[in-house]
C-alpha cells in the first residue's frame, strides 16, 4: 500500500478542497443564543435558519464613529 508524501494530495482531496466553501451566519442580535433560536421542532431547520435576522457586516476590535 502506497502512502502519499506529506505535500501530496489525491485527486479526490483536491476536488474536495476546490469545491468547498464556508457557510456562516452573522446574527443581528448582539446577545444571540443559538439554542433559543432552534427550539421549535415543528418548524423545519432551514425555515428556522432563514428566520434569523442577519447583519451584512461584522467588525472585530473596531469602534465605529458615532
Amino acid at each position: 500500500m502506497a502512502v502519499p508524501g506529506q505535500g501530496d494530495t489525491g485527486d479526490s482531496d483536491r476536488s474536495f478542497l476546490e469545491h468547498s466553501y464556508l457557510t456562516y451566519i452573522i446574527p443581528a442580535a448582539t446577545a444571540f443564543v443559538p439554542e433559543d433560536a432552534f427550539l421549535s421542532r415543528d418548524t423545519p431547520f432551514q425555515d428556522q435558519l432563514s428566520a434569523i435576522e442577519q447583519r451584512e457586516q461584522l467588525f472585530f476590535g473596531t469602534r465605529l464613529a458615532d
